[in-house]
């Protein structure tokens, strides 16, 4: 397997490392969980870099 399509492969199936200058989000957090016993949640957030 090449070098690119194994770091691909990777990064689909781990989890990331949790970054210092992450925010917590508690109410979102919240209402994902809440969503966890509906049909169908839908998650709409902007594309960050």
């Amino acid at each position: 397997m090449s070098p690119l399509r194994s770091n691909m492969l990777r990064t689909k199936t781990t989890t990331p490392a949790i970054r210092p200058n992450n925010v917590a989000r508690n109410q979102l957090l919240r209402q994902l969980e809440e969503g966890l016993t509906r049909k169908l949640t839908t998650l709409c957030a902007p594309a960050v870099t």
